[in-house]
């Protein structure tokens, strides 16, 4: 092996090990973000509707379903929450990838 092909090895090697510590950092990030947008769905049920505590896990309970659900037999939870609510919270690439053009009365986030 040359010099060239043993500094391209090293790069290569590099970059995996950038991306191992890329996904882990985005794990945490993970960990972190998705118990504090389940809080403000919890406070805003709360606050603006008077849920109690069963009635906010019922709807927290819903909500991982349709997580889970997403990309399974043809759901995708972005486009259903569009199509059943008219809102819309497809980013412009996603929208480009699943063919879906907004109308007049939406707006691509």
């Amino acid at each position: 092996m040359n010099r060239a092909e043993r500094r391209a090895q090293k790069f290569a090697k590099d970059d995996r090990t950038t991306f191992i510590h890329q996904e882990k950092r985005w794990g945490v990030h993970i960990r972190e973000m998705v118990p504090k947008i389940y809080a403000g769905f919890a406070l805003s049920l709360h606050r603006r509707y008077g849920f109690g505590f069963d009635r906010i896990v019922t709807v927290l309970s819903d909500t991982q379903k349709y997580w889970q659900q997403d990309g399974v037999n043809g759901f995708y939870i972005l486009k259903a929450c569009l199509d059943e609510t008219g809102i819309n919270l497809i980013s412009e690439v996603t929208a480009r990838e699943c063919g879906i053009k907004p109308d007049n009365n939406t707006e691509v986030v």
